[in-house]
């Protein structure tokens, strides 16, 4: 089995709570869930969260050291932090999942890999377009035509690192709306002394935003030509029977329906309170109830 990964921020806290349970439940072959947390927040989300063996709680600059001197959002973070998990984590292919991901179902080796090859929910469509175009001047590789699976995902750490020995050789190529901020910061570096020599390529990739960490890591390998090294293409992606708009959660019920994928993604930003969530999920769960906790 693969380790997991979830980065996490305060707020989300409580549906962190809500996915412990499921895996408790669900994931018993899980051997370790990465939480990656802010650094200032550590100290207050390590009071709230329960002593397990399965946790690994790690404050977010020991993973991407530059989250220092660079001021990124939240969300560019979370992304850049799932990939510099490569060099981390104890297991070659890895999960990433966020705070409000859900296992649905008795979770097994064979829904995540086959043969020591990450499952992949790869479709061609006219979506997300913009994020493959994002991916091709970052990478200054042609466009993939293909589109892949996001969070709840499955990366090979190999394949990161080949990405990573990609980047460290470039130049950071930013959108237009960031230019001005990469030459500031490339005008502090020099004057510093830190020059391109010294550069990471979590850097280059800090430089480069926007962009997204699935659309870059696997158009990188579909350009290299080692996707079917590192992953197998399936036609169902991980997650089913989501919640994505606040709006749809009165005809929400993945508890009376028919459960093929092995996680349900129960989105943070529809804001449906936690409590809600697991009022509609708990059905699926067989160990003891967690409703007391939430909200402590």
């Amino acid at each position: 089995m693969m380790d997991a990964v979830v980065p996490l921020k305060l707020a989300d806290v409580e549906r962190l709570r809500i996915l412990l349970h499921s895996i408790e439940t669900n994931f018993a072959e899980l051997p370790r869930l990465w939480v990656v947390v802010p650094d200032e927040q550590l100290p207050s989300i390590s009071r709230q969260l329960p002593r397990q063996d399965l946790l690994r709680l790690v404050p977010e600059t020991t993973i991407v050291p530059e989250f220092r001197r660079y001021r990124v959002k939240g969300w560019y973070k979370q992304q850049l932090i799932k990939l510099a998990m490569a060099d981390h984590v104890a297991t070659d292919l890895y999960l990433l999942m966020d705070a409000d991901v859900i296992c649905a179902r008795p979770v097994v080796a064979a829904d995540l890999a086959i043969d020591g090859r990450g499952k992949c929910h790869r479709y061609s469509a006219a979506t997300h377009e913009r994020w493959y175009s994002w991916a091709s001047r970052v990478l200054a590789l042609p466009k993939s035509w293909w589109k892949h699976g996001v969070t709840p995902a499955v990366l090979h750490r190999q394949g990161v690192r080949l990405l990573a020995a990609y980047l460290e050789d470039r130049s950071p190529r930013p959108g237009p709306q960031i230019w001005l901020q990469t030459k500031l910061q490339s005008a502090f570096r020099a004057v510093s002394g830190r020059g391109r020599s010294c550069a990471s390529w979590r850097s280059v990739l800090l430089e480069s935003l926007p962009w997204t960490e699935y659309a870059l890591y696997f158009s990188f390998l579909e350009n290299a030509g080692e996707f079917e090294r590192f992953h197998v293409a399936v036609g169902q992606s991980l997650s089913g029977h989501c919640l994505w708009q606040r709006d749809n959660f009165d005809h929400w019920h993945p508890a009376c329906s028919q459960i093929s994928a092995p996680f349900i993604v129960a989105q943070s930003i529809s804001g449906v309170p936690p409590e809600q969530i697991y009022e509609r999920v708990k059905p699926l769960f067989q160990a003891k109830d967690i409703q007391g906790s939430l909200g402590a």
